[in-house]
């Protein structure tokens, strides 16, 4: 009982410290700033991840394509990846799958290629799955980026 009131007249002094208009706005700046950074940061990282899944994609498209590999060793580099690195993430085969797919369905189209790289990898997985036509996917990934679509805009 002893501690809580010198805990409140410790987080009163704070409140009163901290609750000038001119700082207010202040710290609002630089919330701004770092929810910017923070921002900024998240579609670098997304561009690399669609850049990493582009060439693993092309890289296992190539060595189907040439007859290196057959269907299985999808599934063993996969168990390869896992056995390797554990603490990795989303290499599953079935994943390896998705980024051929993604790679295959995207290389003839160079004015596509740009703009899959500005969305995430769900929206793209969920754009390339259910759009059938080119002008459908462009359609829908310029609008995904336009508009700042999350998934479950993409619920149709």
């Amino acid at each position: 009982m002893i501690l809580a009131p010198a805990l409140e007249e410790t987080e009163i002094c704070r409140m009163k410290k901290f609750k000038s208009p001119n700082h207010v706005d202040q710290f609002k700046e630089v919330i701004a700033i770092i929810q910017q950074s923070r921002s900024d940061t998240l579609q670098l990282v997304n561009k690399q991840l669609i850049q990493l899944y582009w060439e693993i994609g092309k890289f296992v498209h190539i060595k189907i394509t040439q007859s290196e590999w057959g269907v299985g060793v999808v599934s063993e580099l996969a168990q390869f990846i896992q056995n390797n690195e554990p603490n990795l993430k989303g290499f599953s085969d079935k994943n390896i799958w998705r980024m051929r797919q993604f790679y295959e369905c995207y290389k003839d189209f160079p004015k596509l290629s740009p703009l899959v790289r500005e969305t995430t990898c769900t929206n793209n997985l969920l754009i390339f799955s259910r759009c059938e036509s080119l002008e459908e996917k462009e359609f829908y990934l310029r609008l995904t980026i336009q508009e700042h679509y999350n998934k479950l805009v993409f619920q149709f």
